[in-house]
């Protein structure tokens, strides 16, 4: 009942919370980056598994600490630029793993659905956003162009394959960015 899950909470809670202590402390921020991204999908799928729900909800708070991790990072050019791509990597891959949770289980609840599906989408938006951010900050200006292009491209070819207009969007996005570039530059020169 109540009581149950008000310890499962609290020793979620204070497991994540030893762990992000420890390991926020004895790495360095672009490995704590790396693993904070990592324990995030990792804790999540085992509390999945385990049906360890309040502990899979705990895990964001790896997330959290990914996120605030690659806010400081992608502002220092010297900083390894692949590591920042953990937290855009874990968005993508937890968010993904929920669609196709919800796809084997129809039958759940509106009240989980919803706000569950609700979350997963804004993952994927913020996901996004870290990667325009990721591509300014890492991508040399004269490869940034062709590289958004490309990804919109991909992004055009998903949202065709899976019907989504949410990859077409986001295709857009991509692509009105290298336009945006090009429009820039095309300024720049006049």
């Amino acid at each position: 009942g109540q009581v149950s899950m008000a310890m499962q909470m609290v020793w979620s809670l204070a497991m994540v919370g030893l762990v992000i202590a420890w390991l926020g402390k004895t790495c360095s921020d672009p490995a704590w980056l790396g693993w904070a991204s990592l324990l995030a999908v990792g804790v999540t799928v085992y509390a999945v598994v385990t049906r360890a729900w309040m502990l899979a909800a705990c895990a964001q708070l790896f997330l959290l600490q990914a996120l605030w991790l690659f806010c400081e990072q992608v502002g220092k050019v010297a900083e390894p630029r692949f590591v920042a791509l953990a937290p855009i990597a874990a968005l993508a891959i937890l968010s993904l793993a929920t669609g196709a949770w919800f796809a084997r289980k129809p039958d759940a609840r509106p009240e989980v659905r919803t706000p569950v599906q609700t979350l997963a989408l804004g993952y994927r938006w913020v996901a996004l956003v870290m990667s325009l951010w990721w591509v300014m900050e890492y991508i040399p200006e004269r490869e940034r162009i062709w590289t958004l292009s490309l990804v919109g491209v991909v992004s055009f070819a998903v949202a065709g394959w899976r019907r989504s207009r949410e990859a077409l969007l986001a295709s857009a996005v991509f692509s009105g960015f290298a336009l945006a570039l090009v429009a820039q530059a095309w300024a720049a020169k006049k």
